[in-house]
């Protein structure tokens, strides 16, 4: 075996090992969101607010947007490390005691998640290749030092919050047919573990009440399908198109009694669509549109506006009560720059739709996805013709959500979060 095929597998194999270890171990539990859903899997996307499907794919990042890239993208390997940093907190005024919220403000602890991902592509001949990724979803992530739940609805322990973290892995092949199109396919493998603590004032909701609360990490397992094509119109105009099936995951049995259907989480599927133009040979701008169908899981979709009682709420039934969330539109621009030969710029801007309604906001202390529009920027640069470094910064804009307390229109729940990530990667190219 020659000494370049060892250098190449001993790069892959520490990648690899520091990414498993990374997302299957929980190092981090969040991303830069749209709902849960990271904006980006790889420093290039980031940088460019979440754009992949259609541009010229840089990294692995893109592969995992859209597996019919996989062709373009030729040989390589690469690796990040994301540092996120999100703020949560909930101000509850008004009314306070029995069977209220507590009237005060409350800040969610745990502002730094360090996440790996990593990707690889072999380009077998010149009309197919395939590859691998490993990326990871989060922002369902709180963890509130007092607990705001009590003592208005009863005893309850701190502190309070839920943790979710998701781990994906993407197998794909591209396959070039011809007149300047290729097409991908990518079975998806998902790892998530979840916990819920603080939440014993909930019990009373329940049908299953030793199963809401405190009962430590409980994981699931499960997998879908992504398919996408790339088609390159001619040498100034790219279009993407890419859908990732629902995620059908094993139950979440510790807290069968806190999400409904027993404990069910199916990741929820998504629609990308996207397209790049060329204006001059070093400018690309792209514009991309993605649906999150989170109105079709019903932990997440089922309505959390009901009157507080246990025949309302069924807390783990089939019909049991949920966080409101809705199907989320996201609107991406970006723009990369060739600005010297070793020297790439990239800039984005991203736009979402509300994840909820205002009336839904009792539920969502414990999940407070309430940014909608982020900005983005990164640079990469070639040390070599193998090596690239690249960066990336996003920010999220502090958005506010305000509504009545469910139980007592007196008294009102803002939820606020605001969040930064930086992400820094390698790839190398032969």
């Amino acid at each position: 075996m020659s000494a370049t095929i060892l250098r190449r597998a001993a790069l892959a194999a520490g990648m690899l090992g520091l990414a498993t270890i990374g997302c299957l171990a929980g190092a981090g539990s969040a991303h830069a969101t749209n709902g849960y859903f990271t904006i980006g899997t790889d420093p290039q996307t980031k940088a460019m607010a979440g754009i992949g499907v259609s541009d010229d794919p840089n990294g692995p990042g893109a592969i995992a947007a859209n597996p019919a890239d996989g062709v373009e993208a030729g040989n390589l390997a690469g690796g990040c490390l994301d540092l996120f940093v999100p703020y949560r907190s909930d101000t509850n005024i008004g009314t306070s005691g029995n069977g209220h919220l507590q009237d005060n403000d409350f800040t969610s602890g745990d502002h730094y998640f360090a996440v790996p991902c990593f990707g690889m592509n072999r380009r077998i001949n010149a009309r197919t290749a395939v590859g691998f990724s490993l990326y990871a979803n989060g922002g369902m992530d709180t963890r509130y030092g007092s607990n705001m739940f009590s003592p208005g609805f009863g005893a309850a322990s701190t502190p309070v919050g839920v943790a979710l973290q998701q781990a994906f892995f993407d197998f794909n092949i591209a396959r070039s047919i011809g007149h300047g199109l290729t097409v991908g396919v990518a079975p998806v493998f998902v790892f998530q573990r979840m916990s819920a603590y603080g939440l014993q004032p909930f019990q009373n909701f329940s049908e299953d009440p030793t199963h809401v609360t405190n009962n430590g990490y409980s994981y699931s397992y499960g997998g879908g399908l992504k398919v996408g094509a790339l088609w390159r119109a001619n040498s100034w105009l790219n279009f993407g198109i890419s859908y990732q099936s629902e995620m059908f995951m094993t139950r979440f049995h510790r807290y069968a009694g806190l999400l409904a259907d027993h404990g069910s989480f199916n990741v929820p599927p998504t629609l990308t669509e996207g397209v790049t133009v060329w204006p001059v040979k070093s400018l690309a701008l792209s514009f991309e549109h993605q649906i999150i169908f989170y109105g079709m899981i019903p932990a997440l979709a089922h309505s959390g506006a009901l009157p507080l009682t246990k025949t309302a709420w069924q807390l783990g039934g089939a019909q049991g009560a949920g966080f409101g969330w809705k199907n989320m539109n996201v609107l991406r621009v970006g723009a990369q720059w060739q600005a010297l030969p070793a020297l790439t710029l990239r800039a984005g801007f991203s736009h979402a739709t509300d994840f909820t309604d205002n009336n839904q906001l009792l539920f969502n202390i414990l999940a407070p996805a309430t940014v909608k529009d982020h900005v983005t920027a990164g640079l990469a640069y070639a040390l070599n013709k193998n090596w690239t470094v690249s960066g990336a910064y996003v920010h999220a804009f502090a958005k506010s959500f305000t509504g009545p307390y469910i139980g007592d229109p007196s008294q009102t729940i803002t939820l606020r979060m605001s969040q930064n990530e930086f992400e820094a990667g390698a790839e190398y190219h032969w």
